[in-house]
């Protein structure tokens, strides 16, 4: 069955002004929600900045379907893992016949995942020195689940790369 939360609210800025809104209505997976994790959300969904108070006034939960799709509930969280040749004269000297065949697994592994959704963006730089490295962006459930992906890649598994895993946001991106 489908819960939303019916509310008003106000919220002050720190440098001043404020904004409130009337018979607001949002999505929750549960029968509840706290008036804590309510504010946070607004704030987070409308990426407020500069947030004081937030008060939720007159809240109500409501039976009503939910307006978004359930992709849009929830952002998954992003990730990067940068990759480095394990043996740099695979790029300098070229490739074994062994390091080509892992090294075109590798990139029908991130094509088929870039098809899927789950990769945002896959490239390396052009250089064929030390400092070359190869980036994968991603969403994954959760850091297991992005080491997972991170350790399946064949040029990982097969060790022709190594790879280090971070949490990453992307904050801007061209259309």
């Amino acid at each position: 069955m489908d819960k939303r939360v019916k509310f008003d609210f106000e919220i002050d800025f720190t440098n001043g002004g404020g904004i409130q809104g009337q018979d607001f209505r949002l999505d929750i997976e549960r029968d509840d929600i706290s008036d804590e994790e309510l504010a946070d959300y607004i704030v987070k969904d409308m990426r407020l900045l500069m947030v004081g108070e937030v008060r939720i006034l007159n809240k109500e939960i409501i039976t009503e379907k939910h307006k978004r799709k359930p992709e849009e509930n929830k952002a998954k969280p992003q990730f990067i893992y940068v990759l480095k040749p394990s043996r740099l004269e695979m790029l300098t000297e070229g490739s074994t016949s062994e390091e080509a065949e892992t090294v075109s697994r590798h990139f029908a592994y991130l094509k088929d995942l870039t098809e899927k959704g789950v990769m945002i963006l896959v490239g390396r730089t052009q250089n064929r020195d030390e400092s070359t490295i190869g980036l994968a962006i991603f969403e994954a459930e959760d850091e297991a689940a992005a080491r997972r992906i991170m350790e399946n890649d064949p040029a990982v598994a097969g060790g022709v790369m190594r790879a280090t895993l971070y949490p990453y946001k992307v904050a801007l991106m061209r259309k």
